[in-house]
């Protein structure tokens, strides 16, 4: 990369932090618009669209809670995978040593009997 190609890399970054500093400050200004309830609907309707808003916040605070567990799970399972991986791999190694020189310990402990008086 030469020096052009990096200035333009650090143009494109500083524009890119300043759209999301634009984006998060538009979140954070942003309130939502509370209806006019008797201009714009029956009493009942205003009421069932109040249910319905309250269950969808329920669902998505529940759907974000598990969602939280899930990867929380996730990363405990990528740890335990990796250790277990890690043991197979060992047990591996070791096993395919011992056959290996099977024949050596096997003329290591005949000469040790043999030595025995």
């Amino acid at each position: 990369m030469d020096l052009d190609e990096l200035n333009e890399l650090a143009k494109l970054q500083a524009e890119a932090d300043e759209e999301l500093r634009l984006l998060q400050k538009a979140q954070a200004e942003y309130q939502p618009v509370e209806p006019l309830e008797a201009e714009l609907a029956p009493s009942h309707v205003v009421g069932e669209l109040k249910d319905i808003a309250q269950n969808m916040a329920e669902y998505h605070a529940e759907y974000n809670e598990n969602r939280r567990a899930d990867e929380i799970k996730a990363g405990k399972d990528k740890k335990h995978s990796f250790r277990h991986d890690f043991f197979v791999a060992a047990f591996t190694v070791t096993l395919t040593l011992f056959f290996e020189h099977l024949h050596n310990i096997i003329e290591l402990v005949l000469e040790f009997f043999r030595s025995l008086p």
